[in-house]
Order: C-alpha cells, then sequence, then structure tokens
C-alpha cells in the first residue's frame, strides 16, 4: 500500500484486482477476501511447440512468457552413423587380431579369411587351431606345403603322406614320393597338371581318392605292397602308360581304377596292360574298372588277375571295350550278377584250359560263354610236349598259337609262347584234376602214353598210378586216389575224375604243419585218421576256406574224441569233428513249411533227417559251395536222432550237419537225445567242455559273417515237449 493510500483505496484496489484475476466485475466484501483469493485459478496457459533436430547432441526447449509447454513435437532428421563390413587375412603373429572400425564409421561384419595352409595335414595331431584339428603323424610330411608348388620332392625321413595334403594343387606337375609307406585320403586329389606317378618298393597303402582327377597323368608304375582305397586312381584318364608287374594289390577299393586310361590318344595303337598276376587280393570291387557310360570308358586293354580272386561284384568293367580279360583261377570266381559285364563289347576272357567248361556253365558267366578262350600259359608245358587232345573236363580241344584262334597247334614249339584252345561239345572222357606230391614222384600211364595234372583221358581208359621216393630211405604216408587208399601200381579205369595225393616220409618226421590252418585238407584227413591231428594240433585252433558264395569263413576244430560218430561205410567211427565258427551271412529256417510224416504234420515232424536244413541248405547248398579238396577230407556218418513222430529214434546220414543240444549244453536239454526210448545222448563237443555252467554265453555264442554281435543259432535237436519246435 502506498504511504499516499489510505486503507479505503487499498482494499478497493486488492478488490479490483482479485476481480480482474477472476474476470469478473461482481462487488467483493473485504471480509470474503481470503476465501476469493483461494478460488483464484493460478495456471499458466499451455502452449506446444514443434522442434526439428538436425544434428547429434542436447538442444534445450522453453516455453513463451507467462505459458507452459504442453507438448513438444520434435522431428528428428540426424543422418544414420555410415556402417562398413571388412575382410582381412589372418594375422595372429604377434597375438591377439583385433580389427576397428574406420573413423566415423560403425563395424557390420569381418570376415577373417582362412589361410590355404590351415589344414589338419599342416597341423600336428590333436593340436586345435580355431577348430581346425590337426592330423599330421609322427614321421608324416610336416611343414607348410601351399598351393604354388610346382615340384614337389618328398624328404628321405619321411614315409606318410596325410589326408589333403595336396588337395586341387593345380600347379603341381611333378611328386617325387622318396620313401613313402602310406598316402592318405584325398592326398592328390584334383591335381590336374601332375602329369605321372612312381610308386616308391616302400608304398603299404594308398588311400581314398588319393589321386582321383589327376586328368593328365599319362604315366603310372613303380611298386606296391599294400591296399588300394576306394576311388583312389579313379578318372586317371589319359593313362598311355602304365606297369603293375611289381604291384603287390592285397585288396582293392570300389572305383579304384574306374576310366583308366579311357581318353588317352589313339588307343587301339597303344595297348594297356594291366598285368595284377603278383597280387593277391581277393575280389574285384563294383566300378573298380568299369565306368557307367561309355565315355572315357576302359578299352584296349590287358587284364592278367591272380589265382586268388574269389568274387567280383557288378559293373567291375562295364563298358569295356576291345579288352582282354585273363584269369588264372582254376575255379571260377563267384559274379555277383550279371552286370559285371554290363555293355562289355568285342572283348575277351581267356582261362585256364583246364576249366573252360567250368567257366562257361558258371552262374553269370554263361551270358559271356562265346567269348571265353582256354589258355595255358607260356613255359608251363615243355616244348615238344603235345598239346593235350582232351582236357581235365572230358570236353575235345582245339588249340592255336594266336589268341584270335586263327593258326592251328599241336605241340609245344616255343617256351615264350601262350596257347589258346577252344573246346568242344560233347564229353569224351574225365581228367586229372589234381595231383599233389611231396618227397615222390607220381606217374600216370595208359602203356603207351602219360598224362599229367590237368590232362583229360578218354572214357574206360584203363591207367596205372605208380609212386617213387624222390628222397632215400622215405616211404608213403598218405596213397590216395579220390580219398581211396591205393598202393603203387594199382590200375584205374577211367569214368570219373582223378584227385591224387602221394606223400612219403621217414618215419619220423610227421609231414604236417604246425599251424593247423597251414595244412591241405588231404593232410588234415590223414592226420585225424592216424591218430595224429591231437599230438600237433589243438582243440580251437581254425583254418580260413573260401566257398563258392564268395565268402571267406574259419573252420574250427570243435572236437577230437574218438568213436563220437558211426561211419556210415561200416569202415569204422570219427576222430574229430570241425565246425563253422561264423553263422551263414543270409538266414535259413530248419524248415519253412510245416512236415507231413505218417499221420503228424508239423515243423518237427521227421526230426532232422526229414528237415529242409539237411536237405536242401546243407546237402545241397553249403555242400556245392565247399571246394573238392574240402569235400574230399569229410566222412560221411550216421546219426541217430529223437523224432516227434515214428519211428523214434531216426537214423539219416550227413557230411554236414548241426549240433546236438547235448553236444553244447550240460544239463539244459529241451530235446529227446538220452531221454527218449533209443535215442543216443551224444557228449559235449571239447570245444563247448570248459564251460562251467548253461550259462556262460561267450563260448556258445556266434554271429553272422561279417557282424560282431551275437545271433541265434540253430540245433538239429527237436524239441520232446511238443511237435512244433527245434532247440
Amino acid at each position: 500500500m502506498a504511504k499516499t493510500d489510505n486503507l479505503t483505496d487499498f482494499l478497493t484496489g486488492v478488490a479490483g484486482a482479485i476481480r480482474t484475476k477472476k474476470g469478473t466485475t461482481a462487488l467483493i466484501n473485504p471480509q470474503d477476501f481470503e476465501s476469493e483469493i483461494g478460488s483464484i485459478d493460478t495456471a499458466k496457459p499451455e502452449q506446444t511447440k514443434t522442434l526439428t533436430v538436425t544434428e547429434n547432441g542436447i538442444q534445450t526447449v522453453k516455453p513463451d512468457t507467462g505459458k507452459v509447454l504442453s507438448g513438444v513435437t520434435v522431428t528428428t532428421n540426424v543422418p544414420a552413423t555410415p556402417t562398413e563390413e571388412k575382410t582381412v587375412d589372418l594375422s595372429m603373429a604377434s597375438g591377439n587380431q583385433t580389427v576397428n572400425a574406420d573413423s566415423g564409421k560403425t563395424m557390420s561384419a569381418v570376415v577373417i579369411r582362412k589361410p590355404a595352409t590351415l589344414v589338419p595335414s599342416n597341423i600336428k595331431k590333436d593340436v586345435d587351431i580355431g577348430g581346425v584339428v590337426g592330423s599330421m603323424e609322427v614321421g608324416a610330411l610336416d611343414g607348410l606345403v601351399d598351393g604354388s608348388i610346382t615340384n614337389f620332392v618328398m624328404p628321405a625321413d619321411k614315409t606318410q603322406i596325410v589326408q589333403y595334403r595336396f588337395y586341387g594343387f593345380e600347379n603341381l606337375v611333378s611328386a617325387d614320393l622318396g620313401n613313402v609307406q602310406d598316402i592318405g585320403n584325398y592326398a592328390f586329389y584334383q591335381c590336374v597338371n601332375l602329369t605321372s606317378i612312381t610308386l616308391p618298393e616302400t608304398t603299404k597303402s594308398i588311400g581314398n581318392n588319393a589321386f582321383d582327377g589327376d586328368s593328365n597323368i599319362t604315366h603310372l608304375n613303380g611298386s606296391i605292397d599294400g591296399n588300394i582305397g576306394d576311388y583312389a586312381f579313379r578318372n586317371l584318364i589319359k593313362v598311355s602308360e602304365c606297369d603293375f608287374s611289381n604291384f603287390n594289390i592285397h585288396s582293392l577299393g570300389q572305383y579304384a581304377f574306374s576310366a583308366f586310361g579311357g581318353a588317352r590318344t589313339n588307343p587301339s595303337q597303344n595297348l594297356l596292360v594291366v598285368d595284377l598276376s603278383k597280387s593277391d587280393f581277393d575280389k574285384i570291387p563294383q566300378y573298380c574298372f568299369g565306368t557307367s557310360s561309355s565315355t572315357n570308358n576302359i578299352k584296349y586293354m590287358q587284364f592278367t588277375f591272380p589265382n586268388t580272386v574269389k568274387s567280383i561284384d557288378g559293373y567291375a568293367f562295364a563298358y569295356a571295350d576291345n579288352c582282354d580279360f585273363y584269369f588264372t583261377s582254376s575255379t571260377p570266381p563267384t559274379l555277383s550278377a550279371t552286370t559285371v559285364w554290363n555293355n562289355i563289347t568285342n572283348s575277351k576272357i581267356f582261362v585256364p584250359y583246364v576249366s573252360v567248361n567250368a567257366y562257361k556253365t558258371a552262374t553269370n558267366w554263361t551270358t559271356q560263354a562265346s567269348n571265353i578262350i582256354g589258355y595255358v600259359g607260356a613255359g608251363i608245358l615243355p616244348v615238344g610236349s603235345e598239346l593235350p587232345m582232351l582236357g581235365a573236363e572230358g570236353y575235345a580241344l582245339t588249340w592255336f598259337s594266336d589268341k584270335a584262334c586263327t593258326i592251328s597247334a599241336t605241340t609245344v614249339e616255343n617256351a615264350d609262347t601262350t596257347y589258346y584252345c577252344t573246346i568242344g561239345t560233347e564229353k569224351l572222357g574225365y581228367g586229372v584234376k589234381s595231383v599233389t606230391a611231396l618227397s615222390c614222384s607220381v606217374t600216370i600211364s595208359d602203356g603207351t602214353k602219360t598224362y599229367r595234372e590237368g590232362a583229360g583221358i578218354l572214357t574206360g581208359t584203363v591207367v596205372t598210378i605208380t609212386t617213387a621216393a624222390t628222397e632215400s630211405g622215405f616211404v608213403p604216408y598218405i596213397l590216395q586216389v579220390n580219398n581211396q587208399d591205393f598202393t603203387s601200381g594199382n590200375t584205374f579205369t577211367m569214368n570219373e575224375d582223378l584227385n591224387i595225393t602221394a606223400i612219403y616220409w621217414d618215419g619220423e618226421n610227421i609231414p604236417l604243419q604246425p599251424v593247423f590252418g597251414d595244412n591241405s585238407w588231404v593232410m588234415i584227413r590223414q592226420a585225424f585218421r592216424n591218430g595224429l591231428a591231437a599230438t600237433v594240433w589243438a582243440v580251437g585252433d581254425q583254418k580260413e576256406v573260401t566257398l563258392g558264395d564268395g565268402n571267406t569263413y574259419h573252420i574250427r576244430i570243435a572236437d577230437m574224441q574218438s568213436g563220437r560218430y558211426n561211419l556210415t561205410d561200416g569202415s569204422g567211427t570219427t576222430k574229430g569233428v570241425l565246425e563253422f565258427v561264423e553263422c551263414l551271412p543270409t538266414r535259413h529256417t530248419i524248415n519253412s513249411s510245416q512236415v507231413t510224416d505218417g499221420d503228424v504234420t508239423s515243423y518237427a515232424a521227421g526230426g532232422w533227417a526229414m528237415c529242409q536244413m539237411k536237405n536242401t541248405t546243407l546237402d545241397v547248398t553249403v555242400w556245392g559251395w565247399l571246394p573238392d579238396d574240402m569235400k574230399n577230407a569229410i566222412s560221411e556218418i550216421t546219426l541217430n536222432e529223437y523224432s516227434y513222430s515214428s519211428p523214434s529214434p531216426r537214423e539219416s546220414t550227413n557230411k554236414l550237419f548241426l549240433p546236438a543240444e547235448t553236444e553244447i549244453f550240460m544239463s539244459r536239454h529241451y530235446s529227446g537225445e538220452g531221454s527218449q526210448t533209443g535215442c543216443i545222448k551224444y557228449d559235449m563237443f571239447d570245444y563247448y567242455a570248459s564251460a562251467t555252467s548253461d550259462y556262460s554265453s561267450p563260448l556258445r555264442q556266434k554271429h553272422v559273417l561279417g557282424q560282431t554281435s551275437a545271433t541265434y543259432w540253430w540245433l538239429r535237436s527237436p524239441g520232446s515237449g511238443g511237435p512244433q519246435v527245434f532247440a
């Protein structure tokens, strides 16, 4: 209140200020000033503002005087910070590698290039560098080798080239393999400018795809004493010169030489000779040499395979053109299918002259019967000798001195000449199939002519077989013809093939090999017959044998007890039993359907004597697979078995059979042996007698060939509790 104002003026001024604030003209009693002032709205008026931001930083927005902000609309128009991606080479020589963004930018991605040399083969075994785990073994080629190398020389102290070592090295022109023993998988894969390979005599193994796709190699030679993996030399299509004569290959992989030399220049003028006769592999796998089309197919080639080949898989020679295949085994290898010869043209198959008919009539060989020609290798028959007019199979032979069979021949005129023959269609006689002689000589004569192993003799011809010791003081140990004993000077009428065994000894040193598996079947048979087997071998000893199904099995000495079974011919009793270690790869039932025997129809009617397992699976199928020398060593026995249907027991004659339940188990018996009237309870085989209970399963476990897990296997004993089951 101004000094000059009186109280009335002051109160009038306050009342006017209140009316102004409240926006009214009404009179206000001073007594109401307090309430009137309290009801005055003191809030300032609101306002909104709009702001555009064009750069990073802090901006302040203020209201106009006497107002308050009720809202601010901000429009952002700041350019985004630029990003970048970087690709850099790995560089960690001085520690961890840091990659920074350029000034004013942010990093969106970083790619660190993996060096070409950062591969397992360049890193010591089990060392992990950035997730790459090393595989380099001691003795392996170490140190970094990059793709710029043109001429590689293997260090003298290294023996292994590990997998992927030269994978895709397009600059590599030559490789001196030094003293290498092992060449790993893909070691030289797609080295497309490599021109030649010479394998050193130290070579033991060549891995899968080791030289696959080296399409400009023109020369392959050297030595190997080992294994060749799948695809190892596939697509070496330009090979025009090779020498396999020092190759001792133990196993061949599929596609190993597929398309070999298939695109070489002038193939018809450049015969490729693939001589594998010094090898010992037993199988030629699928597409080993063949191709899936006529592109780069094998052509104008001559193959010689070792006598160890037992089986050949499909497409092994597919699309072969103008090729000669020489097989040296007198037993035709088992072919998995006719596709072995798929689309071959203008090719010939040469086989030992003693086995021409066997090859022509063997399963899956018949499609090539017209292309099969017999031969006898150079130097086999003495110069001046007459070429046999009758083969060991009893068919007439017509001989030639050329493989085209155009130049006739009757005698061996040159020791360096291979002679070829065709056979007639009519069987005229029988052959001298085998002659085994030790410390003695064997002479076969009809009085005017002398015959040797592999010769044919006309039916009805009478021959005399004489033997003579070739060492002083030696006397006969075994003299047998077709598994029957004979005396030197005996005569035989040719109405069957001859298999002759003549073994002489000094009367003291048994002519047996201490390792059971190293003995021939004729020696094994004789050792058991003479009671000598137990002095040299033991129960559990094994021998490998390859059967006609193409598989290799193990045969084990299961029992050496004398007198277990009666021989069917009445000559005595057995002195030993052999068994298969593995089960057949294909499952077989005892009976696939019920058998009717008298008034009984069931799966066990007729017992072992009438079952399908005995009469078909074993007597026909498996027996047909056995090699002849093994068949000749097996004696026929008579078995006495329980039968649910009458009569029981029932006898049967057997060469191959399953064990009885009592021959495997101690007292866990569910069959009729020993408990039914007249049934023989056969004692346990020696091999299983070491069991301490009927539940010591490992001793009795068998597995299917090629597998490791135990499997169920049949016994020949019908169950005594019902007509439907065998043990």
